[in-house]
């Protein structure tokens, strides 16, 4: 079956991401996992998904203008240093910051 959206894990701390897997599934999506920490990772990895969860890797202005597709980034874990939300703000995306992904 083929997944109606794509979500970009660009990195994790925790040992393996088999419950965010089966969470994207079930809602009908593929979730895309590497661990990135720099824009030349991130952008293969995230060019035509419709969101992306990122930890540390950097989600620059290059990196966004990169992407096809994307919608929504979210920043899982404390602190914001993986990106510049005054790069982020003029564009049509949601950019979010969560306490733990």
């Amino acid at each position: 079956m083929t997944a109606q959206f794509k979500i970009a894990l660009t990195d994790y701390q925790t040992p393996d991401v088999e419950i965010e897997k089966r969470i994207v599934a079930t809602a009908g999506g593929e979730l895309l996992v590497e661990q990135c920490r720099t824009e030349d990772e991130v952008i293969p990895l995230a060019q035509d998904a419709n969101g992306i969860l990122n930890g540390y890797a950097q989600i620059t202005a290059r990196v966004i203008n990169a992407l096809e597709k994307c919608r929504v980034i979210v920043c899982c874990g404390v602190g914001v240093n993986s990106g510049s939300f005054e790069e982020w703000k003029h564009l049509t995306l949601i950019c979010r910051k969560s306490k733990s992904l």
